[in-house]
């Protein structure tokens, strides 16, 4: 397996092959991955360790093990590449340095799950949000805790920093809040009845927030003014769950679920692909034309996903 990985990104560095391809396959579950802004590594979870592959070189970069006491389910990249932030099932969080292995910071004092991890845009501070509705803010150079936010009644789904002192962050009753850390006051609560919202994403360009659900829609919010934010547009999307959605900078929307599939909207064609499982995480690589991705399921693993391998749609 491990010379199957090598020869892939080999492939992957220097032209890439004709057919989806399988990056990691070896029966463990993925619970999230993360690309670096340059593109050119790669991190995942693998039971309660993370393992970190340069996509250049075609090597392993970098490996933890045991860095929690349970499954790893939340990571997130430093916006500088320089660090990686990750949650686990044991309610610790852990900031590693990707240079010195030994060189990290655990986060300690939150219950629960921690479900989501983001690291602000300055990377100052990084927030840890958990299945008991808390989110820590802690300072990254430190490892020390800012504060503790209670916003949330029940499991924080996802997390992401608008700007440095502002994030929103949503959870399994349907409720999205915007939350201003400087004056450590809601500014903005969104409820959406009965849906378990499952991810959100930013539209930097546009000033949009993008949410997805369990009930198969995708809603765009206006937030170019933080206290009057309001519904843009929402669509019910052609699946039941959508568990993850992602953007590239030609704003193509990527999202993926149950059922079994992986959907690409731009703005002139659809691209749909079914594929083996139920998909957990869908990313785009950075700087591909048209598009590239990566996505992971829950029990297979790691897949490359191209556009010539994808059904075209033309919109009308």
């Amino acid at each position: 397996m491990k010379n199957l990985f090598i020869s892939f990104f080999f492939i992957f560095c220097t032209t890439i092959s004709h057919s989806q391809v399988s990056i990691v396959s070896d029966g463990f579950p993925v619970f999230d991955l993360a690309i670096n802004q340059s593109g050119d590594l790669l991190v995942f979870t693998k039971n309660n360790g993370i393992e970190l592959w340069n996509l250049d070189k075609s090597v392993i970069q970098r490996s933890w093990k045991d860095l929690h006491r349970d499954k790893i389910i939340s990571l997130d990249f430093s916006n500088s590449g320089d660090w990686i932030v990750t949650g686990g099932r044991d309610g610790i969080s852990t900031i590693c340095q990707i240079n010195q292995i030994d060189s990290f910071f655990r986060l300690e004092g939150q219950e629960g799950i921690i479900s989501a991890v983001q690291f602000s845009p300055n990377d100052r501070i990084v927030g840890t949000a958990s299945s008991d509705g808390s989110i820590f803010i802690w300072d990254t150079s430190t490892g020390k805790e800012v504060s503790q936010i209670k916003v949330h009644k029940k499991h924080i789904t996802a997390i992401e920093f608008l700007d440095n002192e502002t994030f929103v962050s949503t959870d399994n009753l349907g409720n999205i809040i915007l939350y201003d850390l400087k004056t450590q006051k809601v500014i903005k609560k969104l409820f959406n009845k009965k849906e378990w919202i499952r991810d959100l994403e930013i539209n930097i360009q546009e000033k949009e927030l993008l949410s997805c659900s369990n009930n198969g829609k995708i809603k765009v919010w206006d937030i170019s003014k933080k206290k009057q934010v309001y519904l843009k547009s929402e669509k019910r999307k052609t699946m039941d769950w959508i568990l993850s959605i992602d953007l590239n900078e030609d704003n193509y929307l990527a999202f993926g679920g149950m059922p079994s599939k992986i959907t690409i909207d731009a703005p002139l064609e659809t691209y749909t692909k079914r594929v083996p499982e139920t998909v957990t995480k869908v990313l785009f690589l950075p700087n591909k034309t048209p598009f590239c991705l990566i996505y992971s399921t829950l029990e297979r693993g790691i897949y490359l996903l191209k556009a010539e391998e994808m059904t075209v749609t033309v919109k009308r």
